[in-house]
């Protein structure tokens, strides 16, 4: 006998008889002295069992027409040339939080036309809103805020970065829907995140 059971052999084991009424393949003594068969047949038998276990409402379901939008926003920014002598701009993405998962966008910095920087972000698929999107920028630890204005009801912003924040201290980027009650804290509803990388 071989030193073990071949792959086809296992494989048979482990999906059983195609036929109920003709026994399958006999492994002999092999099994109960073998653990690596052993083991690889009990792999085996876990996938086959997961197989056939599926079910309709495990099938994949199609993906919103809002997240193939956001694609092919993301496909399109990067496909874009950068003016000749300006440099890279890495855009970054933007990630849905619930209730707004569906959502996503790009965020990156700029130099603003007024010297200091700008932080750039397009954004798509957020849910409508009663209120407003306020960008702001967020340390690590998610202890510190720097409000930096409203998205654009198109979805986008420029915002100027406020003289003396240090962005590789708030290299976060939070979405946050707002409502129009006078109130400029954050209001603890989070729709979208992303990282600057600084």
């Amino acid at each position: 006998m071989p030193d073990h059971l071949d792959p086809d052999e296992l494989a048979a084991l482990a999906l059983g008889p195609a036929d109920p009424g003709v026994p399958g393949p006999s492994p002999g003594d092999h099994l109960r002295t073998c653990a690596r068969c052993r083991t690889e047949l009990g792999h085996l038998r876990e996938v086959v069992r997961t197989a056939r276990g599926i079910t309709v409402d495990d099938l994949l379901v199609e993906a919103p027409a809002s997240l193939w939008e956001s694609v092919a926003a993301r496909l399109a920014e990067a496909d874009a040339p950068a003016p000749a002598g300006a440099p890279a701009e890495v855009r970054r993405p933007l990630v849905g939080l619930a209730p707004a998962r569906t959502a996503g966008g790009t965020v990156h910095t700029r130099d603003g036309p007024a010297g200091g920087r700008q932080v750039v972000l397009a954004t798509t698929g957020l849910p409508a809103t009663g209120g407003y999107y306020a960008v702001w920028l967020m340390d690590r630890a998610h202890r510190e805020r720097v409000a930096l204005g409203a998205l654009r009801p198109d979805g986008t912003a420029a915002l100027a970065a406020p003289a003396g924040v240090d962005l590789a201290a708030h290299p976060l980027v939070d979405v946050s829907e707002q409502d129009h009650d006078g109130d400029p804290a954050h209001s603890g509803r989070s729709v979208l995140r992303g990282d600057l990388g600084h």
